[in-house]
C-alpha cells in the first residue's frame, strides 16, 4: 500500500531480500530519535525504549534500525506468518535535543497490548514524542509479548554478557484459562510500569546505566525529564495495565486508554476511587457490549469522584489501527481481516490530536486542550462515546451492581 508523500519517509532500504518501508514521519515540530535501555541482567532486568526530540539530521548518515528484535519478529512471524515486510524505525542514538522554551520533557509510559512489544506502536510513541514528550514503552515480563530480551553473565563480569529472551506464552481464546492468566498478567504488568517510573526517576538523576547501548550517554538526560507531568497510555491489553496502573502507582497523572481489553482488569478494581481522569479512545471491532458495560461502571457517579471520564470511537478504524500494522501492506491486512475503511493517516491523525489535547488538558501545558474542536472537524470520522448498541438501562444496571458490591464490602 502506497503511503502519501507528505507523511511518509521515502527511505527504502533491504533486509535480506526483502524491501523494508518506512513508517509515517511523526507530524509535530521536532524530529525524533530512540534509544534502548536494560537496567540489569537477569530476567527481572526491565527493557525499554525511550523516544525523545532530537536534531534535524540527514537521512543518508544516521542509522535506522530493524523495527523489533529478531527474536520477538521470529514469533510474530510463527502467528502471523503473512508477515514479509518489515517498516524501518526512526534514528537510533541521536543527541536529544530539547525544544525552544521547554527546560523539561513532560512523560508519557506506554503499555503494548498482546503478543506485541515496546516497538510495535513505534509511530504514536514517535508522533508523541514529536511535540516536547519523552514516551517510554516497556517490553513486559508477564509472557504476552512477543518477546522480552535479557542478558545473562558468562561469568562475574557484566562485561561478557550472553543475549537471552523467553517468548509469548500461548493462552487458548476465550477460555476461563485465557481470563485467569490476563489478571494475572495485568499485575505483573503494572510492575513493570512502575519499575520504568523508578527507572525514568534515575535517569533524571544522571545515574542510570545501560547494559544494552552502554555508550550511549544518558547522562544527557539529567535533570531534563518533568517527572511531575507523567501520563500512562496502553493498548489492549496495555489499555487494562494503564487502567490498573492508576490506581496502584499515583505518579501516573492521567491515562490514555486505547481499545481497553476489560476482560483482563479484575472485577476487584470495578468501584475503586480513581482520582485521575481518563481518557479512552476505542477503535471498531475489538470492543464489546461487555467492555462498553465495565468501562461506564468507572464513571464518576459510581465512584464518586469528580475526575473527568471521556470516551471516543474512530470509526472505519480496527483494533490494528493504532498498531504499527496499520501502515503494513494491504496483502498483510487481508490476511489478519484488518477491515478498516478508513486510511491509518487520518484516523492516527485523530488520535494522535485527541491523545495531545489530554496531555496538555490534565499535565497543565500548553496547546489545544480541548476535545470538542477535533470531534467537530473531523466528522464523520470519530464520536464521542461508543458505536456498540447498549442502552441507558444496561449502562444503570451495570453501575447499580458496583454501587451494591461496594455498599456490601
Amino acid at each position: 500500500m502506497a503511503l502519501p508523500a507528505s507523511l511518509v519517509f521515502f527511505i527504502i532500504f533491504y533486509f535480506g531480500t526483502n524491501p523494508v518501508i518506512a513508517l509515517p514521519e511523526p507530524t509535530g515540530p521536532y524530529p525524533v530519535s530512540f534509544t534502548d535501555i536494560l537496567d540489569q541482567t537477569g530476567r527481572n532486568g526491565t527493557f525499554f525504549r525511550i523516544y525523545y526530540p532530537t536534531e534535524q539530521y540527514d537521512s543518508d548518515d544516521i542509522k535506522f534500525p530493524a523495527w523489533m528484535e529478531p527474536e520477538y519478529f521470529e514469533m510474530i512471524k510463527f502467528f502471523m506468518p503473512a508477515i514479509k515486510q518489515l517498516p524501518s524505525s526512526i534514528p537510533l542514538n541521536l543527541p536529544l535535543l530539547l525544544p525552544t522554551n521547554i527546560t523539561k520533557l513532560p512523560i508519557v509510559v506506554f503499555s503494548h497490548g498482546l503478543l506485541l512489544s515496546k516497538g510495535s506502536y513505534s509511530f504514536i510513541c514517535s508522533d508523541v514524542a514529536s511535540y516536547g514528550y519523552l514516551v517510554a514503552a516497556v517490553d513486559h515480563k508477564d509472557g504476552s509479548a512477543a518477546g522480552s530480551l535479557y542478558y545473562e553473565k558468562n561469568n562475574a563480569s557484566d562485561k561478557d554478557l550472553i543475549r537471552k529472551s523467553f517468548a509469548y506464552q500461548y493462552v487458548p481464546f476465550g477460555s476461563d484459562e485465557e481470563r485467569i492468566k490476563s489478571r494475572e498478567q495485568v499485575e505483573i504488568r503494572v510492575q513493570d510500569l512502575s519499575k520504568v517510573m523508578n527507572l525514568l526517576e534515575r535517569l533524571d538523576q544522571g545515574q542510570l546505566t545501560n547494559l544494552y547501548y552502554p555508550d550511549f550517554n544518558l547522562k544527557q538526560f539529567e535533570g531534563k525529564l518533568l517527572l511531575s507531568k507523567t501520563a500512562v497510555m496502553g493498548h489492549s491489553h496495555g489499555g487494562a495495565t494503564a487502567l490498573v496502573s492508576l490506581i496502584k502507582d499515583d505518579r501516573f497523572k492521567v491515562a490514555i486508554i486505547q481499545d481497553p481489553w476489560m476482560l483482563a482488569v479484575d472485577e476487584k478494581y470495578i468501584g475503586e476511587k480513581i482520582e485521575q481522569p481518563i481518557m479512552i479512545i476505542n477503535c471498531i471491532g475489538e470492543i464489546i457490549k461487555y467492555d462498553i458495560l465495565k468501562i461506564r461502571q468507572l464513571d464518576g457517579d459510581v465512584t464518586g469522584v469528580s475526575a473527568e471520564r471521556i470516551m471516543v470511537t474512530l470509526l472505519g478504524s480496527t483494533h490494528f489501527t493504532q498498531t504499527d500494522f496499520a501502515f503494513f501492506p494491504r496483502s498483510f491486512h487481508q490476511s489478519i481481516n484488518f477491515t478498516a475503511t478508513v486510511e491509518p493517516e487520518l484516523s492516527n491523525a485523530i488520535n494522535t490530536k485527541l491523545m495531545l489535547a489530554t496531555l496538555r488538558k490534565h499535565l497543565n501545558l500548553t496547546g489545544n486542550k480541548e476535545i470538542a474542536p477535533i470531534l467537530s472537524g473531523y466528522q464523520p470520522y470519530v464520536i464521542m462515546g461508543t458505536d456498540v448498541g447498549v442502552s441507558e438501562a444496561e449502562i444503570l444496571e451495570a453501575k447499580r451492581k458496583v454501587v451494591l458490591k461496594t455498599k456490601e464490602e
